[in-house]
């Protein structure tokens, strides 16, 4: 395909779905996945705040259900909006509590939102549950060193070394 056309192609399948959706019956349109759809949908045509309103419906009528708050946080991550994530990975820890991906994602949310003690306490979770997790380790250096505790980052940036030595994107700060 050409430069830009792929581009197009996705956007014309996003409004194919959209309009697809506003033709199932309503009890269907209303189930949340459909609704999830629905709602990246319309943030693809620029109508973010409708997108985040059904998205906030949804998570209203997710309590309790693990998979479908790790995906709202999923899309929320995604939509740069880090608190509304960290909100719907908190409501999935609390449903799932051992759960990796969850603690690792509530973690990320929780730094790229500002919020370093809750990524710190959250990250160590993770971190002892996959201590030879290059990523984790990575990011949990990066929450220490926005708290200022430098001396902490590099170790867990050097143990991340020592793991993946052939790993390029692994930097010191």
């Amino acid at each position: 395909s050409r430069p830009g056309q792929q581009g197009l192609q996705s956007l014309l399948r996003r409004m194919a779905t959209a309009h697809h959706l506003d033709r199932l019956p309503a009890e269907e349109q209303s189930a949340p996945p459909l609704q999830m759809l629905r709602a990246q949908a319309l943030r693809s045509a620029s109508r973010e705040n409708e997108a985040v309103d059904i998205l906030s419906k949804v998570e209203k009528s997710a309590a309790g259900d693990p998979r479908l708050l790790y995906s709202l946080g999923m899309i929320f991550a995604d939509w740069k909006r880090y608190a509304d994530a960290e909100r719907a990975f908190s409501q999935a820890l609390e449903a799932a509590p051992a759960n990796f991906d969850i603690l690792y994602n509530l973690g990320l949310a929780a730094l790229r939102a500002g919020h370093f003690d809750r990524a710190k306490e959250v990250l160590e979770i993770a971190q002892r549950q996959q201590p030879r997790d290059v990523d984790l380790l990575q990011n949990l250096a990066r929450v220490y060193a926005e708290r200022h505790q430098q001396d902490q980052a590099i170790v867990l940036l050097v143990e991340a070394e020592k793991i993946a030595p052939d790993r390029p994107d692994i930097q010191m700060f």
